[in-house]
């Protein structure tokens, strides 16, 4: 089974910080556990919530356990190194997940009735714009005791310095976070439609094939 797997610089595991062979397989012995035991790797889906340095398509061999957010397997080898997931790449993402941040901050500056600083954050296309708008629209929010207004503006406030942090994870879950946080969210779970929408972006950018 085809899958794919986030690693540190110089082919590390995240949480078991282990070195990656280039080639070669990787035996999990003993019970599979959920983040105990076992290869992990994740699916397309699931690539928003695993974001790290490198990423690789990694081919899983043997029992194998499908979880929420992940898969383990007995078995795993490093396929092919994800090279287009590169530092272009992710400072674009970075930053359309800082868009996305904004878009959902002006949505609720719009309900509050803070139609220009709502107009600002959903033009705003680059981190100084999100910054100065944000920061307007924190004011504007205070002003008027729009509180859920002035929060969403301050996680875009926030998310602007997430964006040069790499991994961009930071910013991801901010953009999560923002849409769980509307006071009208657009599904009964916006924090994983978000996720989801964020996958799509990454499967298409990177060129991943299901």
């Amino acid at each position: 089974m085809i899958a794919y797997k986030f690693l540190r610089a110089g082919r590390i595991g995240p949480f078991s910080g282990a070195l990656w062979a280039e080639s070669g397989e990787v035996e999990a012995p003993g019970p599979l556990e959920a983040c105990r035991n076992g290869v992990h790797a994740c699916r397309i889906d699931d690539l928003a919530y695993w974001l790290d340095d490198e990423l690789w398509e990694i081919e899983l061999l043997g029992e194998i356990v499908e979880e929420r957010l992940k898969l383990l397997a007995r078995r795993g080898r490093l396929a092919r190194r994800i090279d287009s997931w590169d530092d272009g790449t992710r400072r674009a993402f970075a930053e359309w997940c800082l868009r996305r941040v904004a878009a959902h901050s002006a949505a609720e500056a719009r309900d509050a009735g803070l139609e220009a600083e709502a107009d600002a954050l959903q033009h705003a296309s680059s981190p100084d714009e999100v910054a100065a708008a944000a920061d307007a629209a924190v004011d504007a929010a205070q002003r008027t005791g729009a509180a859920n207004a002035e929060r969403l503006a301050s996680y875009a406030a926030d998310a602007v310095e997430w964006t040069t942090a790499l991994p961009p994870s930071g910013v991801a879950y901010v953009a999560g976070h923002a849409a769980d946080s509307r006071s009208r969210a657009d599904s009964s779970d916006a924090f994983a439609a978000e996720r989801a929408l964020q996958a799509k972006w990454l499967a298409e950018h990177l060129a991943l094939v299901r």
